[in-house]
């Protein structure tokens, strides 16, 4: 940020991928959409205790409970396998996850 440069955070793009992988649409065709997106210097995979509004206001997907196991199955092995894509433990106080965050971004040299 000190040199201008944009930070954008993006919860769409990893999303597309991973429910298409999840529900089924053809891995290939899944692949090339995805690699249209401008690749970023990194992405970080908030892992942890799912989070859900209510049965009332949950779309479809999220009330869908064996498709929400597999997205988070998913999720977790980009976070693992995928080189630029970090799982962060969302457990605990704002400030240990706060921690958890710096520490992978100082690590990676985005920040110092």
């Amino acid at each position: 940020m000190k040199k201008n440069q944009y930070v954008i955070l993006d919860r769409w793009a990893l999303s597309a991928i991973v429910y298409g992988t999840a529900t089924g649409v053809n891995k290939l065709f899944n692949a090339v959409l995805f690699s249209w997106l401008k690749e970023p210097d990194i992405t970080l995979i908030m892992d942890g205790q799912s989070f859900r509004r209510s049965n009332t206001t949950d779309d479809s997907y999220e009330k869908d409970s064996e498709l929400q196991e597999r997205v988070k199955a998913h999720y977790h092995k980009i976070g693992e396998e995928w080189s630029g894509y970090v799982l962060i433990d969302n457990t605990g106080t704002r400030d240990e996850v706060h921690m958890r965050i710096m520490n992978v971004l100082k690590k990676t040299s985005i920040v110092t």
